[in-house]
């Protein structure tokens, strides 16, 4: 079996005990769907309960809207950032927004007014995030998340600004 076949295989596959779940994911993607507002959903539980295959249902859903579907995985118990998957899922969106039909230079200025400087914090941790921050995306460095001198409250709010502007 192919890993094209196996991925398809294992969408296919019913999804048991998580119906509330699932319409309730797709209740909040039809709220910022149609309110073109944000969400914050987090997908948490133990091992192998069903959490990739309760995400992967509601991708449907999505991309039949026409909406970007992002997602990012966090792997307890290793030595990733703890922002991994939220960095994961930015770098998702940079890549979908810059290739989709209406990316043009007056979006990609817009997305860099709307980050504004605190956009400079996101490039080390979302490295095509710099497509929409024109030539300063390298002037400055702010190091990585893991140092302690990294200023964490401005990149959460960096975080919400590219959310926002994206």
């Amino acid at each position: 079996m192919s890993d094209e076949e196996s991925i398809e295989s294992f969408r296919s596959t019913p999804l048991f005990g998580r119906g509330n779940e699932l319409l309730e994911l797709k209740n909040s993607y039809l709220r910022v769907k149609d309110n073109r507002s944000f969400e914050k959903v987090i997908v948490h539980g133990e091992s192998g309960t069903g959490k990739t295959k309760l995400v992967l249902a509601l991708q449907k859903s999505v991309l039949r809207g026409e909406g970007f579907f992002c997602s990012g995985k966090y792997f307890h118990n290793t030595e990733q950032d703890p922002y991994s998957a939220i960095m994961a899922a930015f770098s998702d969106l940079c890549d979908l927004v810059s290739q989709s039909e209406d990316f043009d230079e007056e979006r990609r200025a817009g997305i860099e007014k709307g980050l504004g400087s605190d956009g400079l914090l996101l490039v080390n941790a979302v490295s095509n995030i710099s497509a929409f921050l024109g030539k300063k995306s390298r002037n400055e460095s702010y190091g990585s998340l893991s140092q302690k001198s990294f200023p964490l409250d401005r990149f959460k709010v960096a975080c919400k600004r590219f959310i926002r502007a994206m």
